[in-house]
């Protein structure tokens, strides 16, 4: 009996790590003027561009998802970086990365 409690653990343990379960990165861009500089609850409510998923000023890119944080965040600064994406998210109200909290 111990041994077969032993085995299922294990088979639980090696299920439960594999990569299948983990989410993948998204790209996301986030409004920091508006959700952070002019935000007078940020210090009570934490960095909605860091701490949190979606909100009202961070968007994910839903349809794109990477496996290594790097190629996510290198695809998502070459996308944002055209003059067209400049005008409409410009670099001093915006910015972008990638986690895996949506």
């Amino acid at each position: 009996m111990k041994i077969l409690s032993l085995f299922l653990f294990f088979i639980s343990l090696v299920f439960f790590m594999l990569p299948v379960n983990a989410k993948n990165y998204k790209p996301y861009m986030c409004n920091y003027k508006v959700g952070v500089l002019q935000n007078p609850n940020v210090g009570s409510q934490g960095d909605p561009c860091m701490d949190k998923g979606e909100s009202p000023v961070k968007f994910y890119l839903k349809k794109y998802s990477y496996k290594d944080q790097d190629k996510c965040i290198d695809d998502i600064e070459a996308a944002t970086s055209t003059q067209e994406m400049l005008r409409k998210y410009p670099a001093n109200e915006w910015m972008v990365g990638c986690d895996k909290k949506w």
